[in-house]
C-alpha cells in the first residue's frame, strides 16, 4: 500500500501517483511479476485533472483481461479509489477517465494550501533539490578573446552559461564554471606581428586600438598573403617562448582582463576559473603521446591528424609545428577529467561549431576519456543579429556590449520619466537585455528589438520585475504582518481556494519539476516561461481580487492565505530571476 504524507516533498507527487497507479493496475491484471509501464504527465488542458496517464493504453497490449483500454482504465480507477478510501488521501479530489482511456487526476484544495505552506517556509529556496549531491558539471562559457572588445556576440554565451551554471547549483551539483579564453594562436600572432612592424608600445594601447589592429591586419592580408605567413611565424615563436612575443602578450591578457571584468560585474557575471589556452600549452604533449600510444595519431601533409571514417579529420599539430583548438581543447578536457572527475562538461559555444564539438568529442570517444564516466554536451546557441544581419568583429562590424547596456540601462530611465534611481534603472535596463535573450531557446537566431526587450507588458523582463516590486510592495505593508506563522495553523478543509487561487497554486507546484526539466534539457528558457506565465497569473489575480482586504465570508482566511499566495509567488520569480542572473528591486 502507497502512502503519502500530508507534508510531502512536490517533486513527489508524480512518484506517488505512479506507484498508486501501478499497484493499481497489479490489482487488475492476474499476472504475476507484472511491471506495467507508468508515464504521468501534466496536461495542457487542466479542465478535467492536474495530472494524467495513459497507462491503460500502454498497458492493454500485455494484459487479456480487458476488451480495450477505456475498459481497463475504468478497472484501474476503481481499484485506485479503493486505496485512497483506505489511506484516507484527502490529497486527491477526483479519479476520472476521458477519451479512449485517459485517467485524469485532480489534485484536492488541502494539497494546494500544503504545498503553499511549504513554499512560505522554504522561501527563495522552494524548487531546489539536491539531485546533484556528490555530482560535479563543469561549465565553460564566455571565453572572449583578448584583444578585443567584448561585443554584443559574446553576450549569449556569457547568460546562457551563467543560467546553466545558476540553474545546477540550484540543484545541488558542484558546479565549476571555466572562462576558456582565446589569448592564444595564429589570431593574436596577428597583433603581435603588427605591433612590431609599426613599432607602437603596448602599454599605451586599450582593447579597442588592439582590436582595431586586427581587424586592419586582416584587411591587408587580402592584398598581402605573405602577412599570413608573418603572423603564424610569430606564433610559433610565442609558443616556443619568444620574450618579445610573450611580453606582448602578457600586457594585452592583462588590460583585456581588466575590461573583462567591467563587462561582467555589469551583467551579474561570475565564473569561477579564467583558464585560457595558453593554460594548456605545456599539457599538450602528454595528449599527443596518448594519441599516439592509443594508435590514433596520422601523418598527412605533414600535419599531425586524427582520422574519422564520417567527417573530415581533426588537426592535432599543423605542417609548421604550431598547436591548434582542438589540441589545446583536447588538454583542457583531459585537465579537467582529471582535476574535477565530472559527471558532465559542457560547453556553451555558437551553434556555428557543431562540427568542431563533434570531431573533438569523436576524438575523446576514441581516446576511451569517456569510459570514465563523463558525458560531453555541446549547448550551441543561435546568432544575435542586428537587423536580421550577423556580425563580425573581423570585418569590423562588432558592436561593443558595454554601449547596448548602458543604453538600455537610459531607455529603462525613460520608461519612467526618469524617475528609476540610478540602481534600480541599471537593474531593469540589464535585466531586460538578459531576459529577452534568455526568453528564447538557445538554439534559435534572435533579433534584437528594443520594443520587446523593454515591453513593460508583455513576456519582458522589466514586466516580471514589476511584479515582483508590486507583491513586495503588499508584503511590506503594516497590513501584511504575521501572515507567515499564521498561514501554518490553517487546517485541512478549512479553506476553499477560488479557481485563481488553485490555478496559481498549481502553477507554483510546478517550479520543481521545471528546474529539473530546465537543467535536463540545458534550457533557461524554460525558467523564463514558467516566471512569466506565474507573474501574468498573479497580475489578473490581483487586478480581480483584493488581497489585503478580501470581502468574502471568510475574511481572515482569505487574506492569509492571498498574503502567503503572494510571498511563494515573488520567492520564485526571485529565484527563477536569480538562476537567469537577473537582479530584482523592491520598488519599481
Amino acid at each position: 500500500m502507497i502512502a503519502m504524507d500530508n507534508d510531502m516533498d512536490s517533486g513527489n507527487i508524480r512518484k506517488y501517483l505512479s506507484d498508486l497507479t501501478k499497484d493499481a493496475i497489479k490489482t487488475c491484471v492476474d499476472k504475476k511479476n507484472f511491471n506495467p509501464e507508468i508515464n504521468i504527465e501534466t496536461p495542457a488542458d487542466i479542465t478535467f485533472g492536474h495530472y494524467s496517464t495513459n497507462a491503460a493504453m500502454v498497458n492493454i497490449v500485455k494484459v487479456k483481461e480487458y476488451k480495450n483500454p477505456r475498459e481497463f482504465a475504468d478497472a484501474i480507477i476503481k481499484s485506485i479509489k479503493k486505496q485512497l478510501e483506505v489511506q484516507k488521501d484527502d490529497l486527491i479530489e477526483s479519479v476520472s477517465v476521458a477519451g479512449p482511456g485517459f485517467i485524469n487526476f485532480k489534485l484536492s484544495a488541502n494539497y494546494f494550501l500544503s504545498e503553499l505552506k511549504r513554499s512560505v517556509e522554504l522561501g527563495e529556496k522552494y524548487g531546489s533539490s539536491d539531485i546533484g549531491k556528490d555530482k560535479t558539471v563543469v561549465i565553460e562559457y564566455s571565453s572572449p578573446n583578448i584583444a578585443k572588445e567584448f561585443s554584443v556576440g559574446h553576450l549569449r554565451s556569457t547568460i546562457i552559461g551563467q543560467a546553466l551554471y545558476n540553474l545546477y547549483q540550484f540543484l545541488g551539483y558542484n558546479t565549476i564554471g571555466e572562462n576558456h579564453l582565446g589569448d592564444w594562436g595564429t589570431q593574436f600572432a596577428m597583433i603581435i606581428a603588427e605591433i612590431l612592424r609599426k613599432d607602437l608600445d603596448i602599454n599605451t594601447l586599450s582593447v579597442t586600438e588592439l582590436q582595431t589592429m586586427y581587424v586592419n591586419f586582416n584587411e591587408e592580408m587580402k592584398e598581402n598573403p605573405e602577412l599570413k605567413d608573418l603572423a603564424r611565424d610569430w606564433f610559433m615563436k610565442l609558443e616556443d617562448g619568444d620574450e618579445t612575443a610573450l611580453n606582448i602578450w602578457h600586457k594585452a591578457v592583462e588590460i583585456s582582463l581588466k575590461e573583462f571584468k567591467t563587462v561582467y560585474d555589469i551583467l551579474n557575471v561570475d565564473i569561477d576559473n579564467n583558464h585560457g589556452e595558453s593554460f594548456y600549452v605545456d599539457k599538450i604533449d602528454s595528449v599527443i603521446a596518448e594519441v599516439k600510444e592509443k594508435g590514433l595519431l596520422t601523418k598527412s601533409e605533414g600535419a599531425h591528424i586524427i582520422e574519422f571514417d564520417d567527417m573530415p579529420p581533426l588537426i592535432l599539430i599543423k605542417s609548421n609545428g604550431s598547436s591548434t583548438y582542438h589540441t589545446r581543447d583536447l588538454a583542457a578536457m583531459q585537465y579537467r577529467i582529471k582535476k574535477w572527475h565530472p559527471e558532465k562538461i559542457i560547453y556553451e559555444v555558437g551553434a556555428e561549431q557543431t562540427l568542431y564539438f563533434r570531431q573533438l568529442f569523436k576524438a575523446a570517444e576514441l581516446l576511451g576519456w569517456n569510459k570514465s564516466g563523463v558525458e560531453l554536451i555541446h549547448v550551441g546557441h543561435g546568432l544575435l543579429l542586428l537587423d536580421g544581419k550577423k556580425m563580425s568583429t573581423r570585418k569590423g562590424q562588432g558592436v561593443s556590449l558595454t554601449d547596448v547596456l548602458t543604453d538600455s540601462v537610459a531607455r529603462a530611465k525613460e520608461l519612467t520619466d526618469n524617475s528609476l534611481p540610478d540602481d534600480v534603472a541599471k537593474m531593469v535596463g540589464v535585466g531586460a537585455i538578459k531576459y529577452f535573450d534568455l526568453s528564447h531557446h538557445y538554439v534559435t537566431n534572435i533579433n534584437f528589438s528594443w520594443d520587446s526587450i523593454l515591453n513593460m507588458e508583455g513576456n519582458s523582463g522589466p514586466y516580471i520585475q514589476y511584479t515582483y516590486a508590486r507583491g513586495k510592495s503588499i508584503l511590506d505593508s503594516d497590513d501584511a504582518k504575521n501572515f507567515m506563522e499564521d498561514i501554518l495553523g490553517i487546517s485541512h478543509g478549512s479553506y476553499s481556494l477560488n479557481d485563481s487561487e488553485e490555478d496559481i497554486l498549481y502553477h507554483l507546484s510546478l517550479f520543481p519539476e521545471v528546474t529539473i526539466e530546465a537543467a535536463e534539457k540545458y534550457a533557461p528558457n524554460i525558467i523564463a516561461e514558467y516566471i512569466y506565465q506565474l507573474a501574468q497569473k498573479y497580475n489578473a489575480f490581483y487586478n480581480k481580487y483584493s488581497i489585503l482586504k478580501p470581502d468574502g465570508s471568510n475574511c481572515k482566511s482569505e487574506k492569509i492565505v492571498r498574503l502567503a499566495l503572494t510571498y511563494s509567488v515573488i520567492s520564485i520569480i526571485k529565484a527563477g530571476l536569480c538562476i537567469l542572473g537577473i537582479k530584482v528591486p523592491n520598488r519599481m
